[in-house]
């Protein structure tokens, strides 16, 4: 993979106020001079579930690219068209001696590599230049740039996209600062991918693959933004069906509420097969229990929504509360919300929480709050705790370094898994690890 630190860095732009409706959402595809998609043809964009990266956080949008590898651990798309610009660049050792036009796309330099740009305009001897593959714009001397002499990547498809977040009607300064402070370093689950009609721009949330917050949920609680007191601005029929669907979450009644008891919770059918598409949820015990969170692939989508409907409830919810013993509730770690169980002390040092969408346990003295479960939520359990058969197949995927765990979460496994019978530990699962991406 290319070094990060050649990469075309981001920079502030004048890019036209964020456009949420989609009659102004038409005008400014027409009118924005910084819209790639004019010149070159946008690829795949990332399908929920996809692992990105940030590239670049402009006035009123974000870019972001795929960072999975292939299954037999080949560079993706991004990595390839990467790679090769700053190759073949290597190889041009002449630059530009007559004037380029608008709409050419030339090899630019940034640091100390060249990248594929589009010229956006000319005025005298200097260019306002694009980097479609990062998202980023720098004036400079036109002399400056180079022929790309290989059509095949001149003209490639951007594996760059550029983006809104659900639900973030603007970027504020705060929001903007916090954002940039990702930029190529921070991996995200994409949870939400919406098409905006009239134009090219998706609407997007995502997961953090470590800390697992929703960003949107994030980026409102940042201090001194002003979005969280605003109302999400519909741009189009899908993303209003969206946000109707969150203003129906409803407070649980202190006077009239009934308890969730563990019995309640629905564990999701637990099936043997071979080659089964998993996705690494905790690896925490990985090498030291040989024990490993996952839930099916098949079951992401409600997994993610299940996730970002915590976060919700848990922010509109004001009443505190004190669970029973095996009861099911919403507790607070830090800023986020999680489902759990409640589990009575059996000594002086207090409480445990077992939290069902992770498969981990967490003392009461770091629970910051606690809800109680709304009755509208999923009883489903989606996550798998199994025994880890082959430890050795993770371990390689992370460069054999036990320290770099918290590199697996979000991850994809093909893995076998078969079932056994023990007379203490009764019916458990076991994971045997084929392939991981």
């Amino acid at each position: 993979m290319c070094q990060h630190a050649s990469w075309p860095k981001h920079r502030e732009q004048c890019i036209p106020r964020l456009v949420m409706a989609s009659a102004k959402a038409a005008k400014e595809k027409k009118n924005n001079s910084l819209t790639e998609g004019d010149v070159l043809q946008a690829g795949h964009f990332p399908d929920p579930g996809s692992k990105v990266k940030i590239s670049h956080v402009a006035h009123d949008k974000m870019f972001i690219y795929h960072v999975e590898r292939g299954p037999n651990g080949e560079p993706n798309q991004f990595e390839t068209l990467i790679k090769r610009c700053i190759e073949k660049s290597r190889q041009v050792k002449s630059h530009f001696t007559v004037q380029p036009k608008v709409n050419d796309i030339v090899f630019a330099p940034f640091e100390d590599e060249f990248y594929r740009a589009i010229v956006k305009e000319i005025k005298g001897n200097k260019a306002l230049i694009f980097y479609p593959d990062f998202g980023n714009s720098e004036t400079m001397e036109w002399s400056m740039l180079k022929e790309i002499p290989d059509p095949n990547i001149k003209y490639a498809n951007t594996f760059t996209h550029p983006v809104w977040i659900d639900n973030i009607s603007e970027f504020t300064a705060p929001i903007r600062e916090f954002l940039q402070t990702l930029i190529d370093e921070q991996e995200f689950i994409l949870t939400t991918v919406i098409d905006v009609p009239k134009t090219s721009i998706k609407m997007v949330d995502m997961r953090h693959v470590q800390e697992k917050y929703i960003l949107s949920t994030k980026l409102l609680t940042i201090p001194g933004n002003k979005t969280e007191d605003r109302k999400p601005i519909v741009s189009c029929p899908p993303l209003a069906k969206k946000i109707q669907t969150a203003t129906k979450f409803v407070v649980p009644n202190p006077e009239t509420y009934k308890r969730v008891g563990v019995e309640e919770l629905k564990e999701l059918e637990i099936n043997e097969g071979k080659g089964m598409e998993l996705i690494i949820v905790n690896a925490s015990q990985a090498f030291e229990e040989n024990l490993l969170t996952v839930v099916h692939k098949s079951h992401l989508s409600q997994y993610e929504t299940l996730l970002r409907d915590c976060q919700h409830y848990g922010k509109i919810d004001k009443n505190p509360y004190e669970p029973d013993n095996d009861e099911a509730c919403l507790i607070q770690l830090c800023e986020f919300w999680h489902r759990a169980i409640y589990i009575e002390p059996s000594d002086i040092t207090g409480g445990q929480f077992y939290l069902l969408d992770d498969a981990t346990c967490t003392n009461m003295e770091t629970v910051s709050s606690i809800r109680r479960y709304p009755p509208a939520m999923s009883r489903k359990l989606f996550v798998l705790e199994g025994v880890l058969e082959n430890a050795q197949n993770l371990l390689k995927s992370i460069d054999g370094n036990k320290q770099n765990v918290n590199m697996l979460p979000g991850k994809t496994l093909k893995a076998d898994l078969h079932l056994s019978k023990d007379d203490e530990l009764g019916e458990t699962t076991h994971i045997t690890v084929l392939s991981i991406d």
